[in-house]
């Protein structure tokens, strides 16, 4: 399901390989993965392997949403589907979302999503785009300033 941009028809050119690359570095130095999905065609390419960011083994994900929903916390689930399902009707052109993952060793953690769709002459949606990334540190991070900080109250 991972791209790898060194493939491919491009792969002789050397300006398309190091802008490959740079992207690479990109996406692995932010801790991200992107994806883009043709709609008509229901194709989904992913740059970057998804499968970490779930918990799964390497090149596990399948990269359909479905399955992306089935590893959200269940109480998230409902509004990960609508916050998404609203972007691909054109009620938000984007959405920007944090959401509960539940791995597969019982474990939570906190994914942002970022997505964006582009509509056709018709006002339906014929491509999405969007960036997942791991931000567990930073909402362990916000938990533990808040409790402290109510700790601080108490005292005070």
């Amino acid at each position: 399901m991972a791209a790898n941009p060194r493939q491919g028809p491009d792969a002789g050119r050397p300006e398309l390989r190091e802008r490959s690359e740079q992207f690479e570095l990109a996406q692995e130095a932010l801790g991200i993965v992107t994806w883009i999905w043709d709609i008509p065609a229901d194709h989904v390419q992913w740059y970057g392997d998804a499968s970490r960011l779930l918990g799964l083994a390497a090149g596990r994900f399948s990269g359909r949403f479905g399955d992306y929903l089935a590893q959200v916390h269940p109480q998230d689930a409902a509004s990960a589907r609508k916050t998404f399902v609203d972007c691909l009707k054109g009620l938000q052109p984007s959405y920007r979302a944090i959401e509960r993952v539940c791995w597969p060793d019982g474990s939570v953690h906190w994914l942002e999503t970022y997505g964006r769709a582009e509509y056709g002459s018709d006002g339906r949606a014929v491509r999405m785009a969007g960036v997942v990334k791991d931000v567990s540190e930073q909402q362990r991070s916000e938990a533990v300033r808040v409790w402290a900080e109510q700790m601080l109250a108490q005292v005070f």
